[in-house]
C-alpha cells in the first residue's frame, strides 16, 4: 500500500478563536437536516460539498467519515474554499467498508464472503463509481491492474495488506492474498492462515478520499485520508488549479497518495 505521513509540513492547528464566525461544521454524529452550525453540524461531507460558495470554510470535527469528499465548486483567488480539521481533533476520511460473514472454503485456509460493490458517491456533476473490487488486471493497456484492496484490521504493514491474485480456483490462493471475479464472492487467505472471522477485514468502496472535480482555489488542511481504492486525493477535469494541501496525513491507498493535474498545487 502507498503510505505518506504528510503532504507538506503539518500545519499548525488554528486556534479555536480564529475559526470564522460563519463557518460550516460537519460531524460523524451530526445530521444533514441540521443547519451546519457548530452546535448543529451536518453529518456527511456530501452535504457540505454542495453547500459551499467562494470564501466558505468547512470545519470537520474528529471521527471517521465513511463518504468521499467530492469538490465541484471553486473558490476565488481572494476567497478560497477551505476544508479543515477542528483544532486539536482528527477527522478521518475513510470510504472503505467492512466485510463480515466469512465461510471457510472446504478444509483450506481460504475464506469467502458475498460481496457487491457499492453504488458510488454522488455529486452535482455526477457519480464517482465505487471500486469494482476485482483481482484480475483490467483491459486498460496503460494500467493493466487489479482494482481494490483488502486490509486486515486497518494495520499498515504488508502482512495486513492482502495482495490481489487472478486465479480461477480460489482454493489455490497463496497466503496473504485475495481474489474476486466480477459478480462473484470475495475470497481471502490471511498471512498467518487464521480465520477471517477473527479479524476486521475492510475493502475498497471509494476510489478516492477526496476528488477535486474541476474545482480550483481550494485548501485542505489537517485532514487524515486512508483506505481508498486508488488515491488519497485525485483531480478530474484538467482545469483545476490553485489547490493547497496542507498537513494531510495519507495512508493505505492502493495506488498513490495524490494524483493530480493541478495547474498550481501548494
Amino acid at each position: 500500500p502507498e503510505q505518506v505521513d504528510s503532504i507538506n509540513a503539518p500545519a499548525a492547528p488554528a486556534a479555536i478563536s480564529e475559526l470564522p464566525d460563519q463557518a460550516y461544521y460537519v460531524s460523524p454524529t451530526g445530521s444533514d437536516v441540521n443547519s451546519g452550525t457548530a452546535d448543529a453540524p451536518w453529518r456527511t461531507l456530501a452535504r457540505a460539498a454542495v453547500s459551499v460558495t467562494p470564501g466558505a470554510t468547512v470545519v470537520l470535527y474528529g471521527g471517521t467519515y465513511a463518504d468521499e469528499l467530492i469538490l465541484t465548486v471553486s473558490g476565488t483567488a481572494v476567497a478560497p474554499i477551505n476544508f479543515m480539521a477542528y483544532p486539536g481533533q482528527t477527522p478521518i476520511i475513510d470510504p472503505s467498508v467492512q466485510v463480515t460473514g466469512w465461510t471457510r472454503l472446504g478444509t483450506s485456509a481460504v475464506w469467502s464472503a458475498p460481496f457487491t460493490p457499492g453504488p458510488g458517491f454522488s455529486s452535482n456533476l455526477g457519480t464517482d463509481p465505487a471500486s469494482p473490487m476485482t483481482s484480475c488486471p483490467d483491459d486498460n493497456p496503460l494500467s493493466r491492474q487489479a482494482h481494490g484492496f483488502v486490509s486486515v484490521d486497518r494495520l499498515p504493514d504488508q502482512a495486513h495488506w492482502l495482495a490481489p491474485q487472478c486465479v480461477s480456483d480460489p482454493s489455490t490462493l497463496p497466503w496473504g492474498s485475495w481474489a474476486r471475479l466480477p459478480g462473484g464472492p470475495l475470497y481471502v487467505r490471511l498471512a498467518d492462515d487464521s480465520s477471517a472471522n477473527e479479524h476486521s477485514l475492510f475493502v475498497a468502496n471509494g476510489e478516492h478520499a477526496v476528488l477535486i472535480w474541476t474545482a480550483s482555489y481550494v485548501t485542505l488542511r489537517n485532514l487524515t485520508l486512508r483506505l481508498t481504492g486508488q488515491t488519497g486525493v485525485e483531480s478530474w477535469g484538467g482545469s483545476e488549479h490553485d489547490v493547497t494541501l496542507d498537513g494531510l496525513d495519507v495512508s493505505l491507498t492502493h495506488l498513490e497518495a495524490v494524483r493530480t493535474a493541478f495547474g498550481n498545487m501548494n
